[in-house]
């Protein structure tokens, strides 16, 4: 099975970013409260 995923991230010597989209109101909410949210479906 093929996979059309992609990862993207950067790196340094002092450690590695890897980049994840969520929808505006995940992310807005998880950058105001450091975790995520309801409706997220992920832990918090």
């Amino acid at each position: 099975m093929t996979s059309n995923c992609e990862i993207r991230a950067s790196y340094d010597e002092a450690g590695i970013v890897v980049y994840q989209a969520y929808r505006p109101e995940i992310g807005s909410y998880a950058a105001e409260n450091g975790r995520f949210g309801p409706g997220s479906n992920l832990p918090g």
